[in-house]
């Protein structure tokens, strides 16, 4: 009878699990003495229900069941005492913690991941409309494997990069309770480190609660101030590992330069364009085990991209998202559209007028949905 009921329901553990996901929230939220150092400090939880879309013809996986993901965030709501925070519209940021249980389970498993986010509000009432942007790292159990899972090759390793973007409404239902409804996607792949990497990507909706713990009425002006115009020169070099087109293969380097003209738009934000350079030794491996071409091994393993994008500016951190595409790439060619996605720290504040500023950055790059590799990078700009 259990089994029978078990299987004419299939989302009954779904819930399950949902119920008891809310009843510790609601504890928290109703039960937990706290003063005044939490002000504008929220708690968050949110049931995510999608559905992996293949994005690729290779996609080899058939997808029949829906994917639960369930949120819980700890987050604060800027009041505009930051510069960055007035300059957007006091956003939100925070981090949660993320349990999907993806549909297939058999082929995908499930999965846990840590999301730091922001969230840029605006305001319409009786409704906030909401843009959440959210990139950290998931633990996934279930990879590709060649004799006990051989259909998966969307996920070829265990540590997997986890990106989502989030569109929607949120509504105050008490003084300090609300509700959000959004739409979403979310992104999984480990950046090219382990083949196979399709990585998987969900479309998806989600509903969810916030209890705003102790509202401040603190106010600040909106002034700004200007931003600087100038040009500006960026030089960076990088360092990422990418692996052969291989399942199973092993990892190779990859050396990166660039070299971009920045000028500011905004206090928020600048644009961008130029070049970046690859010389990936997984190329040139290949090569050498094919036997393919005579000539220069160096140059068919190299790559020049031209990239354009813009620049999210927040005081000594800094978000860059480009796109370009291959002016030369002689060998191995993934597709002629390139994306980066990145974060960067600046050792002196982006609001400032600096004469030089140093930086590290971390930048994902991919062909459309898929990843090519991971970059870690040093900067300066002058």
């Amino acid at each position: 009878m259990y089994i029978f009921c078990k299987n004419s329901n299939p989302f009954q553990s779904h819930l399950s699990l949902v119920a008891k996901f809310c009843l510790i929230v609601s504890i928290l939220f109703f039960s937990t003495k706290l003063n005044a150092q939490l002000d504008n400090w929220q708690i968050n939880s949110t049931v995510h229900i999608g559905k992996i879309v293949p994005h690729r013809s290779y996609f080899t996986p058939q997808i029949t069941q829906p994917t639960f993901q369930y949120e819980i965030s700890w987050s604060r709501q800027t009041t505009g005492k930051a510069l960055w925070s007035r300059a957007y519209k006091k956003p939100e940021y925070g981090i949660g913690l993320v349990l999907a249980d993806f549909g297939d389970k058999n082929i995908f498993g499930r999965g846990i991941g840590i999301l730091p986010f922001l969230n840029f509000k605006r305001q319409y009432k009786p409704f906030n409309f909401n843009m959440k942007v959210g990139v950290g790292i998931a633990y996934i159990s279930k990879t590709y494997h060649p004799i006990n899972n051989p259909t998966n090759n969307g996920i070829g390793g265990h540590f997997n990069n986890l990106t989502r973007f989030e569109l929607g409404f949120q509504r105050q239902i008490i003084k300090q309770l609300s509700a959000s409804a959004n739409l979403s996607v979310t992104h999984y792949s480990n950046g090219n480190t382990e083949q196979p990497n399709l990585g998987i990507n969900i479309l998806g909706a989600s509903v969810g609660f916030t209890y705003l713990f102790n509202p401040s009425n603190a106010q600040y002006p909106d002034t700004l101030p200007q931003s600087d115009k100038r040009f500006k020169i960026s030089l960076h070099a990088g360092f990422g590992v990418g692996s052969l087109i291989i399942n199973g293969g092993p990892n190779y380097p990859v050396y990166i330069a660039g070299l971009y003209l920045n000028r500011n738009v905004s206090i928020k934000g600048r644009v961008m364009l130029g070049f970046n350079y690859e010389y990936h030794y997984s190329t040139r491996r290949f090569i050498e085990l094919m036997g393919s071409f005579t000539e220069s091994k160096d140059l068919k393993s190299s790559q020049i991209i031209v990239m354009g994008g813009y620049e999210l500016l927040l005081n000594h951190f800094s978000i860059p998202v480009q796109i370009g595409t291959y002016i030369y790439n002689p060998f191995l060619k993934k597709g002629n559209l390139v994306v980066k996605l990145g974060a960067k720290y600046h050792f002196k504040d982006t609001y400032q007028t600096n004469r030089f500023n140093p930086y590290i950055g971390i930048f994902l790059k991919a062909h459309g949905a898929s990843a090519d590799f991971t970059e870690m990078a040093i900067g300066i700009e002058f």
